[in-house]
């Protein structure tokens, strides 16, 4: 096995991009485009056996003083280790997964502090726990599109279905693919409010736009938002799809309309939406908030884990220094 770190500029998007639809764990997050819009200087650990590509990590480093920290990048779900989809003997497969985990443990060796999320259906952490690394378990809420629209409603928690009923009442509209100066609208009047969409991050909002113009130019992605019989925005989302899954990236809701049902409304609407576009599977990229995670939960859809890594090689004045600025 021969592994190399690439800069991602010097990655061909297109066998990139075609190696991650391939892999068992690909996902939207994973492609070039996607990460460079993110990170334009991020890097990747390309895993290459007998001149084909058997495994490729995507990455972003930042530095602090002496210190490298690998991050989970913001607005993605997982990237982890990406494996080529393999026909072996499942004792095979895990044995040749396990030795390119334990190169990559070896290419880690230099970084301070490791944060990292694996794909939900990645195969093999073991290797990870032996090289020292935390495993611990987040969730994710997935609902299952290939089922009949009548089970979907069947599924809808009762509220959910009065918050549609009321939206519907009152004459809210849906509109696909609207621009990205809906979501940012909405973004600015929270932030006046007092309810920052970004959790503090100043970066969020240039970081959406560069992913929306992706995004839509790639035509994976878009914005629906719903208005009232004004015309007056209610609340907007951007969704994005690869395959036959789609995905919920983020949302916001005028502050003043909180009680409208336009929120529910545009998740269902678009759901259905997806469903008839032909879409197996919805993402709501999970929450371990309380709150957000009843929501998401309301429309039927089910948990399902993923595991984050972490070690802290930091040492111990720059491990108290960390855990009271993060």
């Amino acid at each position: 096995m021969l592994f190399n770190r690439i800069k991602g500029t010097s990655i061909e998007a297109e066998r990139w991009d075609t190696f991650i639809k391939s892999s068992p764990q690909g996902a939207i997050y994973a492609l070039h485009g996607y990460i460079s819009a993110i990170r334009e200087d991020w890097e990747a650990f390309i895993v290459e056996e007998k001149g084909a590509w058997i495994a490729v990590i995507p990455f972003i480093l930042n530095k602090k003083g002496p210190f490298q920290f690998m991050p989970q990048a913001p607005l993605t779900q997982h990237w982890g280790v990406f494996f080529k989809d393999s026909d072996e003997k499942p004792y095979q497969q895990l044995s040749k997964q396990g030795k390119i985990i334990e190169g990559i443990c070896k290419e880690l060796e230099g970084i301070e502090l490791f944060d990292f999320n694996l794909a939900p259906d990645f195969p093999y952490a073991l290797p990870f726990h032996w090289n020292g690394f935390e495993l611990k378990t987040r969730f994710t809420y997935q609902l299952d599109l290939s089922q009949e629209k009548q089970l979907l409603e069947a599924h809808l928690e009762s509220s959910h279905k009065r918050q549609i009923r009321k939206a519907q009442k009152h004459e809210l509209k849906l509109k696909e693919k609207e621009g990205f100066e809906t979501l940012e609208t909405l973004f600015l009047k929270n932030r006046e409010a007092g309810n920052d969409l970004g959790g503090g991050d100043a970066r969020i909002l240039p970081l959406l736009r560069k992913l929306y113009t992706y995004l839509d130019g790639s035509k994976q992605g878009y914005i629906h938002a719903v208005y009232d019989a004004e015309d007056n925005l209610q609340a907007a989302a951007f969704f994005a799809f690869l395959g036959k899954k789609m995905y919920y990236l983020i949302g916001a809701q005028d502050p003043q309309a909180q009680s409208s049902g336009a929120m529910t409304y545009l998740m269902w609407e678009s759901i259905l939406r997806g469903k008839d576009a032909g879409m197996h599977s919805f993402d709501f990229e999970g929450s371990m908030i309380p709150g957000i995670e009843q929501f998401f939960r309301k429309f039927g859809s089910r948990p399902v884990p993923y595991l984050q890594l972490y070690k802290n090689n930091l040492p111990l004045w720059a491990k108290w220094l960390h855990k009271l600025i993060s």
